[in-house]
């Protein structure tokens, strides 16, 4: 995702783009540990 302005990410788009790693990572973190519970 190319920034539209030359400067930095503001702060909103810092913790969007936060949000959606922790979402994205809670997600895989989630979905591994269900494989592991059902291969238990």
């Amino acid at each position: 995702m190319p920034l539209r302005r030359g400067g930095r990410p503001g702060i909103i788009g810092l913790a969007a783009r936060t949000a959606v790693v922790a979402r994205t990572a809670t997600a895989v973190s989630g979905r591994v540990q269900d494989r592991r519970d059902r291969r238990a």
